[in-house]
């Protein structure tokens, strides 16, 4: 399952939101491109969890559909749906 990009949305209305609740409508992600912190560490390997293995854009969405929905299962604290992150 892949999120999309964008930013968070929070309706005010009942009606505006999913089962009542609020929810991220979407998520954008940027920089820094160039990292010069610790490098390796666990808490990093927990969220990326995946590198692509080449610069062709289906690895690169294959590895974020990977990162971002185990960070979206872990938000929502259960197994995520096809309706919580539509393709």
């Amino acid at each position: 399952m892949f999120c999309s990009l964008g930013r968070a949305v929070f309706a005010v209305a009942v009606n505006e939101m999913r089962d009542g609740n609020a929810a991220v409508d979407k998520v954008a992600i940027g920089g820094p491109y160039v990292s010069h912190g610790p490098g390796d560490t666990p808490s990093r390997r927990a969220i990326f969890s995946c590198q692509p293995a080449t610069n062709s854009n289906s690895d690169e969405e294959r590895c974020a559909q990977e990162i971002l929905s185990g960070l979206a299962r872990r938000a929502y604290r259960r197994p995520l749906e096809d309706f919580d992150c539509p393709h």
